[in-house]
């Protein structure tokens, strides 16, 4: 009776969550954003300077404010005259410290962003260090809410030099 009851429960499940992809509307109002298909981006090492919290960019001059890009110049006057960025900075504890984007939604003019901070087993140094989450977002976006999870896991999330994929 178990099985029969969870059969049917998966199969309503996947008949809302089809819906809730199809009509936001009916489900919240929210957008979602899908985190493998390249319009987020988790960046370590990326020069920025002077953004303390999450924000929403939405003019060139204010980009070249905050990062170091002049060599790709034409390309993001472009993006901007279409499209927003959200920056969310991310403080690391340590190198070996990863970020994982888990959802992103749009809801009116607001961004609701939910990312991991994962802590693995590996051993690394303790230098506190920054990655940034970069989302590109439609020109009406222009709040952000990002809620950051702490995460520590016993083994490694991330290949080593001697990692074989099989």
């Amino acid at each position: 009776m178990a099985i029969i009851l969870s059969k049917i429960f998966a199969g309503i499940m996947s008949v809302v969550i089809t819906l809730s992809g199809m009509f936001p509307a009916l489900f919240g109002g929210k957008e979602f954003i899908d985190p493998s298909q390249g319009d987020v981006n988790a960046f370590r090492g990326l020069s920025f300077s002077g953004i303390g919290e999450a924000a929403v960019i939405g003019d060139y001059e204010a980009f070249m404010e905050h990062f170091y890009a002049e060599e790709k110049e034409e390309v993001y006057k472009s993006f901007f005259e279409e499209s927003n960025l959200v920056v969310i900075p991310v403080t690391l504890s340590s190198p070996v410290c990863k970020v994982f984007v888990e959802s992103a939604a749009v809801k009116g003019d607001t961004v609701f962003v939910s990312y991991s901070v994962v802590r693995d087993g590996c051993i690394g140094l303790t230098v506190m260090s920054a990655d940034v989450i970069l989302i590109a977002v439609d020109k009406d976006v222009t709040e952000v809410v990002a809620t950051e999870k702490k995460v520590a896991v016993p083994f490694c999330v991330h290949k080593s030099a001697f990692s074989f994929d099989v």
